[in-house]
């Protein structure tokens, strides 16, 4: 369903707002406004982690619960859903009963930063990278060698990546539909600019406002085709 213009806007506002709350979590955060992982997304991720029979899955910022609750109809296995979002938390509890799972999968409201994934033996994720540079450490310290992480999106810092394969993800650019169908001709980059210069859209520091505009187009430009990796633990290293 398309968005209005002022929907659109707001999603940006937020973005921003989000980036600027809390330096050490800025990127977490960034993850507002919640966007779904596609049904060619899931499906490549699960085919990805080769679930079996015992495994117990995990899904660090779960959204609204839709990889782990299709794993669990698919395979069987018990999962863990961890969300800040209180409202994504009901939503993923919700939709766990219709889907005739909830007996398989635990959902928490919580930060999946601190919270323990020693269980895991697979791990899904919608992260950016800044969040996912701060999880490396935990994931080596955590999960038992073997275990696989499968990651939406972006790569995990300079660990070399067992399989990847590309996606489109044709959500985030609808934020500029509406707007972009009354501004014919207007590009991604003229459309920010127009929003920052009217002051419907401002950078979360002045220190970054030069650079503000063309790393969120940039940003949007990307989220329409990405690539799903597949990790293992222990990881492999890039090599320079």
């Amino acid at each position: 369903m398309a968005q209005t213009i002022d929907e659109s806007i707001l999603c940006l506002q937020k973005i921003a707002k989000e980036l600027g709350r809390c330096p050490h979590r800025a990127f977490y955060y960034f993850s507002i406004p919640f966007v779904p992982s596609s049904e060619l997304a899931v499906d490549t991720m699960l085919r990805l982690a080769e679930i079996k029979k015992g495994d117990i899955v995990y899904d660090l910022g779960c959204g609204d619960g839709r990889i782990i609750i299709e794993a669990a109809k698919r395979y069987g296995v018990q999962g863990v859903g961890i969300d800040i979002k209180a409202e994504l938390i009901r939503q993923c509890k919700e939709n766990s009963k219709e889907q005739g799972v909830e007996n398989l999968i635990e959902f928490i409201r919580g930060d999946f930063f601190q919270a323990d994934i020693k269980e895991a033996s697979v791990v899904f994720l919608y992260l950016v990278p800044r969040a996912l540079d701060e999880l490396e450490d935990k994931f080596i310290k955590e999960l038992r060698p073997g275990s696989r992480v499968i990651s939406n999106m972006f790569k995990i810092g300079d660990w070399e990546a067992e399989k990847n394969e590309p996606v489109i993800y044709p959500h985030f650019r609808s934020l500029f539909e509406a707007i972009a169908k009354e501004r014919p001709g207007h590009e991604i980059q003229s459309i920010i600019d127009d929003l920052i210069e009217s002051g419907q859209l401002k950078a979360p520091h002045e220190s970054v406002s030069s650079s503000f505009s063309p790393w969120l187009c940039e940003y949007v430009k990307n989220m329409n085709l990405g690539t799903i990796y597949l990790y293992r633990i222990p990881p492999m290293k890039k090599v320079e």
